[in-house]
Protein backbone atom coordinates (compact mmCIF):
# COMPACT_ATOMS: atom_id res chain seq x y z
CA UNK A 1 0.00 0.00 0.00
CA UNK A 2 2.83 2.51 0.21
CA UNK A 3 4.21 1.83 -2.66
CA UNK A 4 1.44 2.28 -4.13
CA UNK A 5 0.43 5.27 -2.46
CA UNK A 6 3.67 6.83 -3.39
CA UNK A 7 3.27 5.96 -7.05
CA UNK A 8 -0.62 7.78 -6.71
CA UNK A 9 1.15 11.06 -4.69
CA UNK A 10 -0.83 10.48 -2.15
CA UNK A 11 0.00 9.70 1.53
CA UNK A 12 -0.47 5.89 2.30
CA UNK A 13 -3.52 6.92 4.52
CA UNK A 14 -5.72 8.83 2.10
CA UNK A 15 -5.28 5.78 0.55
CA UNK A 16 -5.49 3.46 2.97
CA UNK A 17 -9.11 5.21 3.74
CA UNK A 18 -10.28 4.83 0.61
CA UNK A 19 -9.81 1.18 0.66
CA UNK A 20 -11.52 0.65 3.66
CA UNK A 21 -14.52 2.82 3.11
CA UNK A 22 -14.95 0.57 -0.56
CA UNK A 23 -14.52 -2.49 1.72
CA UNK A 24 -17.42 -0.98 4.57
CA UNK A 25 -19.57 0.09 0.91
CA UNK A 26 -19.06 -3.57 -0.26
CA UNK A 27 -20.57 -4.90 2.96
CA UNK A 28 -23.50 -2.93 3.46
CA UNK A 29 -26.41 -4.52 2.40
CA UNK A 30 -28.55 -2.92 -0.42
CA UNK A 31 -31.25 -0.84 0.54
CA UNK A 32 -34.48 -1.14 -0.77
CA UNK A 33 -35.30 0.91 -3.83
CA UNK A 34 -37.76 4.04 -3.57
CA UNK A 35 -40.29 2.25 -5.65
CA UNK A 36 -40.53 -0.78 -2.99
CA UNK A 37 -40.13 1.24 -0.39
CA UNK A 38 -43.37 3.04 -1.02
CA UNK A 39 -45.28 0.00 -1.28
CA UNK A 40 -45.43 -0.16 2.74
CA UNK A 41 -46.43 3.35 3.16
CA UNK A 42 -49.85 3.42 4.12
CA UNK A 43 -52.42 6.40 2.41
CA UNK A 44 -51.76 8.71 4.77
CA UNK A 45 -48.03 8.36 4.85
CA UNK A 46 -48.20 8.72 1.55
CA UNK A 47 -50.29 11.53 1.40
CA UNK A 48 -48.01 13.06 4.12
CA UNK A 49 -45.16 12.80 1.91
CA UNK A 50 -46.70 13.97 -1.10
CA UNK A 51 -47.50 17.37 0.58
CA UNK A 52 -43.98 17.72 2.02
CA UNK A 53 -42.64 17.17 -0.94
CA UNK A 54 -45.18 19.35 -2.97
CA UNK A 55 -44.61 22.35 -0.16
CA UNK A 56 -40.37 21.82 -0.96
CA UNK A 57 -41.38 22.01 -4.81
CA UNK A 58 -43.44 25.12 -4.82
CA UNK A 59 -41.09 26.64 -2.22
CA UNK A 60 -37.76 26.05 -4.40
CA UNK A 61 -40.09 27.32 -7.89
CA UNK A 62 -40.70 30.45 -5.69
CA UNK A 63 -36.91 30.98 -5.19
CA UNK A 64 -36.34 29.89 -9.03
CA UNK A 65 -38.58 32.74 -9.75
CA UNK A 66 -37.01 35.34 -7.76
CA UNK A 67 -33.69 34.04 -9.29
CA UNK A 68 -35.11 34.66 -12.61
CA UNK A 69 -36.42 38.08 -11.93
CA UNK A 70 -32.99 39.04 -10.29
CA UNK A 71 -30.69 37.93 -13.17
CA UNK A 72 -33.37 39.85 -15.83
CA UNK A 73 -32.84 43.34 -13.74
CA UNK A 74 -29.06 42.52 -13.78
CA UNK A 75 -28.71 41.76 -17.65
CA UNK A 76 -30.79 44.72 -18.41
CA UNK A 77 -28.41 46.44 -16.19
CA UNK A 78 -25.44 46.13 -17.60
CA UNK A 79 -26.82 46.14 -21.46
CA UNK A 80 -27.85 49.70 -20.12
CA UNK A 81 -24.11 50.42 -19.19
CA UNK A 82 -22.88 49.13 -22.18
CA UNK A 83 -24.44 51.23 -24.06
Amino acid sequence: MAEVSKDLGLTRWTLANWVRRDRLSKKKKPVATTASARTSETPEQKLARLERENARLQKENDQLKMDREILKKAAAFFAKENE
